[in-house]
């Protein structure tokens, strides 16, 4: 999400880029993950992590869109 995002130096978690960004989490990672589906480039990447337990970040997302039951 931050390259989504443009932020190549620095990495921030969801919670982090939702507050810069004045949204909630749910409303940050509905924009950047329709950004994220639509560009090969970044979607290659994205659809590596198969399973909750690769997460990096649970505590600091909406770990249950990224991973749907």
């Amino acid at each position: 999400m931050n390259l989504a995002l443009g932020y190549v130096e620095e990495q921030f978690c969801l919670k982090c880029l939702s507050e810069i960004h004045g949204q909630d989490m749910d409303s940050m990672f509905d924009f950047v993950y329709g950004y994220i589906q639509s560009r090969d480039c970044f979607k290659k990447e994205w659809v590596k992590m198969k399973t909750r337990e690769e997460c990096p970040l649970p505590d600091f997302c909406v770990i249950n869109k990224c991973f749907k039951v």
